[in-house]
């Protein structure tokens, strides 16, 4: 028989305890279980801790059932099994931790929806019954917390208990229902203030910091290199800044000296303003005019601005500088001869002027990459690059050889060699001023040599002019395979560009006769597009490949 108390109340431990007047087998220990809105703390085979909770708010019970063998036969006897409905007894929900100037709601919960008519008392603590809480007979109640933190708990920050009882015409629940014990914290200070400092200033700003109910408040950090000045006032802080950093302000309520009832601690961030860029375009031609704007990190665009060109002729808003403008945008003329001006701004709220070179002259000729290869066999492919030329925004790749096709991509081009003989290709940089000089660069297209050997049998399988190259995944977020086959041995060199002609991968590889599988972590690199090119020698293959992460 299993015995212990009925109903159960939520949330405390309740031990229960189990007599038999059979044969037990304890070879075989009782195990306990239980269904319903409850958990099992601890057991034995004897006796079991249970514990309800708040959550469950319609099922009226809870079964705890144990499990045990006869003795007569263990081995082979199904487990018997006990079971006692436990009663859910009427219990409190609401909140128990509350701010002091808050008001709260608390419910007397009956899971077993007795069908008595019932009256309502409420008592609780920190208040003055029944006039501060609201609707004393009602279900649920509204209790509002007071401002000031009463004196007997600032020490401890334990309120007591909210009670709630009702009287049943039939006297079922005429008792105090499961009271919840109740703690009082301080919210998290708000934190008033500059939240962005002008780069360079050392003048000095106050932060002041409310919470209900706090007297004190411990200002625990400020930025680094930043100076306490006073305290104006029990709930603010005088700071100097340093003129270069911001950082964080850090603060803490009490509602007296060393009282437990206190709050989390408030960051509040502090950034520097200052201005960042300068936006428009890189080129402007001689005698037109285009609109130049500053950026700035959050809270720096206060004007005025001074803008200033570093060439003589060159205008702002029409007159020479420096110019002083309220707004962040100004019109940068170009004067008629073609040059090179460094436009730059600043304000009150920038350390160092912001600077942006324009061009009014054509690009200058490109500089072809060094890996660029002279030689290719007939079939084959090139793959060639130029380093990006300043003030260009666009380039163009051309050639009046017989027997090659091109196909440009920005600062790369492939070229297909389809006959033999000498091959010339020119390359020149462009922007809205104009194209600027070509640069020439020749090849030869063979079949001659290395070339003619990469056609001969091979075990009677005809060769072929090159590695045939497979690359995947593409786009590539983690590893980019490269699967080469070949007919003959051949060492392969593998690199991959970024946009910018940077070299950020590089490998070489011996190819023996068959297929070789080579892979490449992408994880560590920016997404965006690079280019791949493989070399054997002879041929270069090239591809585009897109890293998405």
């Amino acid at each position: 028989m299993i015995s212990g108390a009925n109903p159960i109340y939520p949330d405390g431990n309740t031990t229960y305890n189990w007599a038999s007047t059979l044969s037990v087998d304890l070879s075989h220990t009782p195990t306990w279980s239980v269904s319903g809105p409850a958990v099992i703390v601890s057991q034995t085979a004897f006796s079991c801790v249970i514990k309800s909770n708040h959550t469950d708010l319609t099922t009226c019970s809870v079964s705890l059932t144990v499990h045990y063998y006869y003795w007569s036969d263990p081995s082979t006897s199904t487990p018997i099994s006990e079971t006692l409905q436990i009663s859910r007894a009427p219990f409190i929900t609401g909140p128990l931790v509350v701010y002091p100037g808050e008001t709260d709601s608390y419910t007397i919960e009956d899971p077993c929806n007795s069908p008595f008519s019932c009256s309502y008392g409420w008592g609780a603590p920190g208040c003055s019954n029944p006039t501060s809480v609201a609707a004393w007979h009602s279900n649920p109640v509204s209790v509002a917390w007071p401002a000031v933190v009463p004196a007997s708990i600032l020490s401890t920050g334990a309120i007591g208990k909210v009670g709630g009882n009702f009287s049943c015409d039939a006297g079922s629940y005429s008792a105090v229902c499961n009271p919840v014990n109740i703690t009082m914290e301080l919210r998290p200070p708000t934190v008033t203030g500059p939240s962005y400092i002008p780069c360079g200033s050392i003048t000095d700003v106050i932060y002041t910091a409310n919470s209900t109910g706090a007297t004190v408040y411990s200002w625990t950090g400020v930025p680094t290199g930043w100076i306490i000045k006073g305290y104006p006032a029990a709930n603010s802080i005088q700071l100097q800044p340093n003129g270069s950093n911001g950082g964080t302000i850090s603060v803490r309520a009490y509602a007296t000296s060393g009282s437990v009832v206190n709050s989390t601690v408030t960051n509040y961030v502090v950034g520097i303003q200052y201005l960042t860029s300068i936006n428009g375009g890189i080129a402007l031609c001689p005698g037109t005019s285009a609109t130049y704007t500053v950026a700035s990190t959050p809270g720096g665009m206060s004007g005025p601005f001074t803008w200033t060109c570093s060439t003589t002729g060159w205008l702002i808003n029409g007159s020479p500088s420096p110019v002083t403008s309220s707004s962040a945008s100004v019109t940068v003329t170009a004067p008629s001869a073609p040059g090179l001006n460094t436009l730059s701004v600043t304000n009150a709220s920038t350390c160092t002027p912001v600077t942006f070179q324009v061009s009014s002259n054509p690009p200058a000729a490109p500089v072809y990459l060094a890996s660029n290869k002279p030689t290719v066999c007939v079939g084959g492919t090139l793959s060639w690059g130029i380093n990006p030329v300043p003030y260009a925004t666009s380039y163009n790749w051309t050639s009046s050889s017989a027997g090659i096709d091109l196909t440009p991509e920005g600062l790369y081009c492939s070229i297909d060699a389809l006959t033999a003989g000498g091959k010339t290709v020119r390359v020149s940089a462009s922007n809205q001023c104009g194209t600027g000089p070509m640069r020439p660069m020749s090849f030869d297209a063979t079949t001659t040599g290395l070339c003619a050997a990469r056609t001969e049998q091979k075990d009677g399988v005809s060769a072929t002019e090159g590695a045939a190259i497979s690359i995947y995944p593409n786009p590539a977020s983690q590893t980019l395979t490269i699967d080469m086959q070949n007919a003959v041995s051949v060492t392969s060199i593998i690199n991959l560009y970024d946009v910018s002609g940077k070299l950020v991968f590089s490998l070489n590889k011996t190819i023996e006769n068959g297929n070789s599988l080579t892979e490449i972590n992408v994880n560590s690199l920016t997404s965006g597009f690079y280019y791949l090119t493989v070399e054997d020698g002879t041929n270069v293959k090239r591809e585009k490949i897109i890293v998405s992460h």
